[in-house]
């Protein structure tokens, strides 16, 4: 219990630090997938890099809106000046990630909306039941052997 309320203080402080609402911390998890996509995106951009691991981990899972306004697999980027990209840097990490087909962006009067494209680099995990139960992971197994 102890260990939640200092997660549960930190995420505030990080809140508070950013002064912007982009930060949700539902103490999620994204899956860092070990293809061979990642090492040719590094090389050639590491800023791009670093923004496509911000987008994931600011995505928003599902099912349907978040209280933002993003879908499933979409976050807001509009505060890179405080990740320490300069606005070329933004621009040009933005053009290569969607030039490679792993995300779009939509400019809004809210700030910019990045939406996750595919699962190949970073798995969100989205939650695609539309408020539904799933069937668990032990139900639906037979009994026995």
């Amino acid at each position: 219990m102890k260990e939640q309320k200092s997660l549960d203080e930190q995420c505030e402080a990080a809140e508070l630090a950013y002064e912007n609402d982009y930060y949700p911390c539902d103490n999620g998890w994204v899956k860092a997938i070990r293809s061979n996509l990642v090492r040719p995106l590094m090389y050639r951009s590491q800023g791009a890099a670093c923004l496509l691991w911000m987008i994931a981990l600011r995505a928003w899972r599902g099912p349907g809106m978040n209280g933002y306004g993003c879908g499933p697999g979409e976050a807001f980027i509009g505060d890179w000046h405080k990740l320490g990209f300069t606005h070329k840097g933004y621009r040009v990490a933005k053009d290569l990630l969607a030039e490679l087909g792993y995300c779009s962006f939509k400019s809004t009067n809210r700030g910019t909306l990045a939406k996750l494209l595919n699962p190949y680099i970073f798995d969100i995990n989205i939650d695609e039941s539309g408020g539904r139960g799933k069937q668990g992971a032990n139900e639906g197994r037979t009994r026995g052997n």
